[in-house]
């Protein structure tokens, strides 16, 4: 709930990451994957029905993820405060909120930005109940700035100042080629106008606080991906907190 954007929500997940990124069922958990892939229902009436699997995902440490703000957005989606409720509960959400990517604003978005990087863990995932550990993918690790944790970071900065930011220390336990994307989560955050980032695609970044951002957290993400098979990405959050003075 609620019921928006053609259905409510907890029936969404199967369908948005059935065969994201060339995603197949039998291929990648029932054959050949052991007893556990095996067991993988498939008389439901949703394809892949795993309405569940949305909470279960907020626990996972991405880096990018925080079980206390579902308003952040994460492989689970993004929820906002119920608004049908008088007086308001900051701690009840739902999945009341839409983002734009790739297109028009929808509920979708929230889940379907992140469906490939989900369903290749998975694939992955399945893969470690079979083969030996060199012969399967392993997750990079986003090392920002020096810090190798899976934390969310924190950095306050003057708005028309710039935000140096460097992944080129994240390392890959397979010995992978590592690429690397850098963007601004608008809905996550509370400046809506546009964030330039010089060097979007490279390991070091440096992102540009607007001069009229004072007060309003940017939220920047940096998402690292293996070139193996799967591929596999690790992420990073930056809330850069501008914040006013001489």
């Amino acid at each position: 709930m609620p019921d928006m954007d053609g259905g409510r929500w907890y029936h969404r997940f199967g369908p948005l990451t059935a065969r994201a990124g060339g995603f197949d069922l039998r291929r990648d958990v029932l054959a050949g994957h052991g007893p556990l892939g095996a067991l993988y229902p498939t008389n439901t009436n949703i394809p892949q029905k795993e309405g569940d699997t949305l909470m279960f995902l907020y626990l996972i440490p991405t880096g990018m993820n925080d079980p206390e703000h579902p308003a952040w957005g994460s492989w689970a989606g993004r929820f906002g405060v119920r608004e049908d409720i008088q007086p308001p509960d900051p701690n009840d959400f739902w999945a009341n909120v839409r983002d734009a990517w790739r297109g028009p604003a929808h509920r979708d978005n929230t889940l379907r930005r992140w469906a490939v990087d989900i369903q290749n863990d998975f694939r992955a995932r399945m893969d470690w109940c079979v083969k030996p550990y060199r012969e399967a993918n392993h997750r990079p690790a986003a090392v920002l700035n020096g810090d190798a944790g899976r934390e969310i970071m924190t950095i306050s900065a003057r708005p028309g100042s710039a935000v140096d930011l460097d992944a080129g220390r994240s390392t890959d336990p397979d010995g992978d080629i590592l690429a690397y994307e850098w963007f601004v989560y608008p809905e996550a955050g509370a400046y809506p106008g546009a964030v330039s980032i010089e060097g979007e695609a490279t390991a070091e970044a440096r992102v540009a606080v607007p001069d009229e951002s004072a007060g309003k957290e940017i939220h920047v993400i940096l998402a690292v991906r293996d070139d193996g098979d799967p591929p596999l990405a690790a992420y990073r959050r930056v809330i850069i907190r501008p914040v006013a003075g001489p």
